[in-house]
């Protein structure tokens, strides 16, 4: 029986599992990932500044708007008692679309907000009611675009300077 020549150092198939290859791949993984979280990032910003808009162009002048009609329930509470605070409670309903996979959500943005209730009262309420949600059917691709509708509601606290007022008492 022959044994088979040796094939000498140097001149094999590279290794798939040598130490140069596996920093290599390391550092291409984390490369990607880096890439990939930056871009994660600055959508998030750019979300997040375009949410802070649509509060700002859409939702608080409504608010403003229904709080200046109920100003006398809201000076009559606190005459009540100046030393319990009064909340604004407000209401607005948040549509969301997107797309999901194999139940995931990929993405998400905000695509409406309206104000649904403004209330003045002594608690402070702050919740999150899902209204709806409703998967569109996709024939062939692999994700499903959805809206999703939720209430929320969050409380602002009233700034009155009770210490001013007791002492005009």
């Amino acid at each position: 029986m022959s044994k088979a020549p040796a094939i000498p150092k140097g001149t094999g198939a590279p290794k798939l599992f040598s130490i140069g290859n596996l920093v290599r791949l390391a550092v291409s993984l984390g490369i990607q990932q880096l890439i990939f979280w930056l871009i994660g990032k600055w959508a998030e910003k750019a979300e997040r500044e375009r949410v802070a808009v649509i509060f700002r162009e859409q939702v608080e002048p409504e608010v403003e708007q229904r709080l200046t009609a109920k100003a006398q329930e809201t000076v009559r509470l606190f005459e009540e008692n100046p030393l319990r605070p009064v909340y604004a409670n407000i209401t607005v309903r948040l549509v969301y679309r997107g797309d999901k996979y194999m139940g995931g959500i990929l993405n998400e943005f905000m695509d409406e907000v309206r104000v649904v209730d403004v209330q003045v009262s002594r608690e402070d309420t702050n919740k999150s009611v899902a209204v709806s949600e409703q998967e569109y059917p996709a024939f062939i691709a692999t994700t499903v675009p959805f809206k999703r509708v939720n209430d929320m509601t969050y409380s602002v606290k009233f700034p009155f300077e009770n210490e001013v007022y007791l002492q005009s008492l």
